[in-house]
């Protein structure tokens, strides 16, 4: 995955698993729901080191 402006990024949270980050997303995601141009994403970070 490639971040067109890193500087921009809106970074929710570290979540200690799948199913609470999933709910952090969908609580982010729809609280945005309006914005078009954003994207929220779960990021795994374990698979990027």
């Amino acid at each position: 995955m490639e971040f067109t402006d890193v500087d921009t990024l809106d970074m929710v949270g570290i979540f200690p698993n799948y199913r609470k980050a999933l709910d952090a997303w969908r609580a982010v995601s729809q609280a945005h729901v309006d914005e078009a141009h954003g994207k929220y994403v779960i990021v795994h970070l374990h698979r990027m080191l």
